[in-house]
């Protein structure tokens, strides 16, 4: 994918940026948003809780696995988070960073990185968190997470992952089933040699 069709497709998926630069909610996109929007209609207040603690917790270092069968929720579940990190005050609009990797080669995921962060450059020194649905799609990922975590240009991942860059304890969520989370801790060098 060309580097222009990059930011386009960076621009699509991360409408809270749209917000931070007319100073307008950030939270505003949930209402249109493909997978959370039509929840609106059979809402019965259910929220997976899989990713609560990353939700309020302070942005920093951590790897964060997000794995379990097609069709349980992963997607909304990270979708979730990313409305919950806009509705902190403490966070910047610009510091989460969603990318849909499904349809992404190795290189698109790279070069996507490099275009988020300096697209997100109004966020300034501030940790992105960087939600990353569907990587395991990507041939080659955990290599091109690496080379990014260990040259700084990654500072966060998610979907089958939501990471941060230091050798920190992780967290590996596996969901065998809507609501059915298990955690288990293990660190990024275990996760992607």
């Amino acid at each position: 994918m060309r580097d222009d069709a990059l930011k386009d497709f960076l621009r699509q998926h991360n409408p809270w940026w749209r917000a931070a630069a007319t100073g307008s909610d950030p939270t505003a996109w949930v209402a249109s948003d493909r997978a959370l929007s039509p929840r609106a209609a059979y809402d019965l207040g259910y929220r997976s809780a899989v990713l609560e603690d990353v939700a309020h917790a302070a942005l920093g270092d951590g790897l964060y696995l997000l794995r379990g069968p097609r069709r349980v929720g992963k997607s909304v579940a990270l979708k979730d988070l990313i409305a919950e990190l806009c509705a902190r005050s403490d966070v910047d609009p610009w510091q989460p960073i969603y990318l849909p990797a499904d349809t992404l080669t190795a290189h698109d995921l790279r070069r996507a990185i490099a275009l988020a962060t300096d697209l997100t450059r109004a966020a300034g020194g501030a940790p992105r968190a960087w939600i990353i649905d569907e990587i395991t799609a990507v041939d080659g990922w955990t290599a091109e997470i690496k080379v990014c975590v260990t040259t700084r240009a990654l500072a966060g991942t998610q979907s089958s992952s939501l990471v941060r860059p230091r050798q920190v304890p992780h967290k590996l969520f596996e969901i065998s089933g809507p609501a059915v989370p298990a955690t288990h801790t293990t660190r990024f060098g275990s996760c992607c040699p």
